[in-house]
């Protein structure tokens, strides 16, 4: 979990992009709320060393439309995450 807010700050940085910044961010306080409660999947850290492995790819091609469809997946992938984690979170807490 260092790692890969470390990932997403530095890629902030490197964007410099203060919204962007903002942005990951929010997301990194939020899913570290979450690692906190449920523990860590191989599964999906797995996925997300892939998804910066293929930003990361797409940025040293400086490819920006590949960059875009990888990170638009990503989001998507971890929102849908986020809502099973609530799904999961309501059930334990009734």
């Amino acid at each position: 979990t260092d790692l890969n807010i470390e990932f997403h700050n530095l890629l902030g940085k490197a964007s410099k992009n203060r919204v962007f910044q903002i942005v990951i961010g929010s997301i990194m306080t939020v899913l570290t709320h979450y690692h906190d409660i449920i523990p860590s999947d191989a599964q999906v850290s797995g996925k997300g060393v892939k998804y910066h492995e293929e930003v990361l790819a797409a940025i040293v091609a400086k490819d920006v439309d590949e960059a875009l469809r990888v990170l638009e997946e990503h989001l998507t992938d971890v929102r849908d995450r986020f809502k099973c984690y609530s799904k999961l979170l309501e059930a334990q807490n009734q």
